[in-house]
């Protein structure tokens, strides 16, 4: 019987990039974004107030690896709502663990 030793070079999330608090006025576009490495890759997801970041017609969620090996993870909104503002959060999960940026709210600057 073969006995598969463990692989030390998996690593668990870290981030390496995230984002800051913002106040902005309703209309203009924004971008979140952050940047994580682990071994296996992270898979990232993102929240406001704790629930999933919705992926719609002004909100786009995506991610892509860089040369380097990070995940690149970003949130674009076009035209921003009132709605929008909140806490923001990224969190980065693999098979070895997890890792959450600190929540950073973007808040709306009423008119």
């Amino acid at each position: 019987m073969k006995i598969k030793s463990p692989d030390y070079s998996e690593t668990a999330p870290s981030f390496h990039e995230t984002f800051s608090e913002r106040t902005l006025r309703p209309g203009p576009s924004i971008s979140f974004q952050c940047a994580a490495s682990g071994t296996p890759l992270p898979q990232v997801t993102w929240s406001l107030d704790g629930y999933p970041v919705p992926d719609n017609d002004r909100v786009r969620v995506g991610d892509y690896v860089s040369r380097n090996g990070d995940v690149i993870s970003h949130v674009n909104i076009s035209s921003v709502r009132i709605e929008d503002g909140g806490l923001y959060s990224c969190v980065a999960r693999n098979d070895v663990g997890k890792s959450d940026t600190p929540e950073d709210s973007m808040s709306m600057d009423l008119p």
